[in-house]
């Protein structure tokens, strides 16, 4: 995890890859750090609204999501222009 430099706010992060392409990898730990913000429970679950972008549809990531209280609701693909 690497801090945002660019005049972002503090708390912000970026998750950098060699492709410059979001990854399962790098959109967990995207996901965790959204958890530590939103903090969800079971009397307080958060919805994340996203794309159809599959590193969104992982099982780790659909795992911690479950276990954290995260609703995730995906777009399908290429459709977001649209909606």
């Amino acid at each position: 995890m690497t801090a945002c430099d660019d005049g972002a706010p503090t708390e912000s992060v970026g998750f950098p890859t060699p492709s410059g392409w979001m990854t399962n990898e790098t959109f967990l730990k995207w996901l965790q750090h959204f958890v530590s913000f939103t903090k969800p429970s079971s009397t307080d679950k958060v919805l994340l609204i996203s794309d159809g972008h599959s590193s969104r549809k992982e099982l780790d990531v659909v795992t911690y999501a479950r276990e954290n209280h995260v609703h995730m609701l995906s777009f399908p693909p290429h459709t977001n222009h649209k909606l």
